[in-house]
């Protein structure tokens, strides 16, 4: 009969410890930050971290370790609640608020290695065990099986007290059967744990060492990077310090009182700032550093809530942070971390009072970095000579509207200085088509975004007309020199292949870009693979490739042979008549029969038929007469850059603008 009291229970399968250990956490870093906040809990002054020659990881800290009851009535019992235990106090004997309070942290060192070895004395008493990943999942694959033999508990290895690697006190966790996450440098590591700890350090008695180098402030590597600080909460001023006072422009203290209605008020501690540029918060291993962290008693708690805001405004871009909450984790109040101890539950009201002061700091720093990079503009601007020259030679009345452009500008996340020149070149290029058309207020108008689209802007006046287009055309002769410098006898034909279509004004500079016309050209290249697959095995061998574009109302056959392949002009016009039949066919199909066709062959060397200037002369004017044009490699460079180069020669040192933004480029590029 059962008995009424026992009617119901609760079983706890060993799959659990696969959903929270081995499932749970993302990265190495994350795991091992959970075996420092052990080693805090038990009172560590020192941690070492060691990536050992036989690719293991070894962690080791001088605490109070572990008896035999302790491995087994806590650190293997998940689930364990240490602030709960009446034996561990809500201090430690340090006087230490613990960090641990779901007893599940230990189970994701399976996330990172397939065997884990616990090394430990205490009171001289030594006790070691080892834990293999693949041990537990075949007990829990029996488990799932229903065998007889499966009782639902893992009993690991015990380790032969000669064996024990702990003398005096303290723990070792060694951890073995590494995963790729975990295979992380040295230096990486110190940066992610220094970042995910405010409590390293000597002033807390609490020291972590990677391969030997201590953890310090600087391997957060982001406090030198920033050029405003707004600081929170008693003795922040310590924040400041850390700064490059020479890059340091702003910063101001701030009232950390955050109020949780029906509850109280509790104090933030802790910094926002902004760098210069947002690339400054890449880090050298690929990690974006643009985020706000929540510390929670010195670690790690929420990682990053500046992505619940989500306005689009440009500041966003340039923030960092780190704010110390400790009310959103009191020993009376509920647990509202999350299990992997990484982000916090958004309902509750601590969390949401949290959001409610984050957000009213983001609306004052928005204001005053606005106001900041605005005024800041016109000196950084003026820091390139050619942009001074220009700026000082404005009247009085248009300086003023100047200065607003160029605060625009500072407020725009610009990735690196030659986005910036090129900015500058085309707000210039702005500033003088409205003082033209003396609609400077206009300008004045524009926003940000706005300004991303000043390239485009053009004018009728001579001036500014011959200044865009010298910038275009020099982009252009660029280009050429570029492909000048590739094109090798071996890659010459590789490298006109990849240009040619993309740059097709290389070919006739009137046709300035390829027209978009998906539908047609799907039907014109599958003709095409027809007629490639019915041609002659010499035709074939021939040939790079062949390929259509629109362009200036033309449309363009572009024949690409081979520079090593003899050609004779007779038979690759007759080739390329194929190919302008296939297409007029479907032009006529899409009513579109009066458009024209252009064909361009373009060949290593000259046309075996052509041995002769008569002979030349008159397969030039057969091609013509067929609207084939024939190219060399050589020929086809020589006259772009010719069309190109002339026009420079003769425009460059002839106008005002032109010179201006000669003198931006060779500022900024050398």
């Amino acid at each position: 009969m059962v008995n009424e009291k026992d009617k119901y229970s609760m079983t706890m399968s060993l799959n659990i410890l696969h959903h929270l250990g081995i499932g749970l956490y993302s990265n190495a870093p994350a795991v091992l930050s959970e075996v420092v906040a052990n080693s805090w809990d038990a009172d560590a002054s020192v941690v070492k971290v060691t990536f050992n020659q036989d690719d293991s990881i070894s962690i080791e800290d001088d605490g109070k370790g572990m008896s035999l009851e302790d491995i087994n009535g806590k650190y293997l019992t998940v689930g364990y609640q240490k602030r709960l235990d009446k034996d561990e106090g809500p201090l430690t004997q340090k006087g230490r608020k613990p960090l641990g309070r779901k007893g599940i942290g230990k189970l994701s060192l399976f996330s990172i290695a397939n065997i884990v070895e616990i090394h430990t004395t205490k009171n001289g008493v030594k006790n070691g065990l080892v834990m293999d990943a693949r041990s537990i999942e075949q007990k829990i694959r029996e488990e799932a099986k229903g065998e007889a033999s499966a009782s639902g508990v893992y009993h690991p290895i015990d380790i032969p007290q000669r064996d024990i690697i702990v003398k005096e006190k303290g723990t070792v966790i060694v951890l073995r059967g590494l995963k790729k996450d975990a295979k992380r440098t040295p230096q990486a590591l110190r940066k992610r744990l220094a970042r995910r700890f405010a409590i390293i350090g000597p002033a807390h008695g609490f020291r972590v060492y990677v391969d030997g180098t201590e953890i310090t402030i600087a391997d957060r590597d982001y406090f030198k990077k920033l050029q405003y600080m707004w600081r929170y909460g008693e003795g922040s001023e310590e924040f400041a310090t850390y700064c490059d006072n020479t890059k340091l422009k702003l910063n101001e203290q701030r009232s950390g009182t955050v109020k949780v209605e029906g509850v109280g008020d509790f104090e933030v501690k802790g910094w926002i700032g902004s760098v210069e540029m947002p690339s400054d918060l890449m880090d050298e291993f690929g990690e974006n550093l643009n985020k706000i962290v929540i510390m929670v008693r010195g670690k790690l708690g929420q990682e990053d809530v500046l992505s619940e805001f989500r306005e689009g405004q440009f500041y966003r871009d340039y923030l960092i942070g780190e704010l110390d909450a400790p009310f959103l984790d009191i020993d009376e109040k509920e647990d509202i971390s999350t299990s992997n101890r990484q982000t916090i539950k958004e309902e509750d009201p601590r969390y949401q009072a949290l959001l409610k002061f984050v957000d009213n700091e983001l609306s004052h720093i928005a204001t005053m970095w606005g106001d900041k990079r605005s005024a800041e503009g016109l000196a950084r601007a003026t820091k390139d000579p050619a942009v001074k020259e220009w700026y000082d030679a404005l009247g009085d009345s248009y300086k003023k509207r100047a200065v607003g452009l160029f605060g625009k500008i500072n407020k725009m996340a610009l990735e690196s200085n030659e986005q910036r020149a090129e900015l500058i070149k085309s707000s210039i290029l702005a500033f003088e088509i409205y003082n033209f058309k003396h609609n400077l207020d206009a300008l004045e108008d524009l926003t940000e975004n706005d300004l991303t689209a000043l390239g485009k802007l053009f004018s009728d006046t001579d001036d500014i007309e011959a200044a865009i287009y010298y910038q275009l055309v020099r982009q252009r002769v660029d280009i050429i020199d570029a492909l000048r410098k590739k094109v090798s006898a071996e890659a010459k034909e590789k490298v006109i292949q990849q240009y040619i279509g993309k740059y097709l004004w290389l070919l006739d500079p009137s046709w300035e870009r390829a027209t978009q016309t998906p539908h047609l050209e799907q039907k014109v290249n599958l003709k095409f693979d027809q007629l490639k697959k019915s041609a002659g095995s010499v035709e074939k061998k021939g040939r790079i490739d062949i390929f259509y574009q629109k362009a200036s109302g033309a449309n363009v056959i572009i024949e690409l042979k081979k520079p090593g392949v003899p050609v004779n002009s007779h038979s690759l016009i007759q080739q390329v008549e194929r190919y302008k039949t296939a297409l007029r066919r479907i032009l006529i199909d899409a009513g579109r029969e009066d458009e024209p066709i252009e064909v361009v062959c373009i060949i290593g060397s000259t046309p075996v038929n052509w041995v002769d200037a008569e002979s030349k002369e008159n397969g030039k004017t057969t091609a013509a007469t067929n609207h084939v044009r024939i190219l060399l490699y050589d020929q086809l460079l020589d006259e772009a850059y010719k069309s190109y180069s002339n026009y420079l020669a003769a425009r460059a040192d002839s106008k005002r603008i032109t010179e201006i933004l000669d003198k931006v480029d060779a500022s900024f590029f050398g």
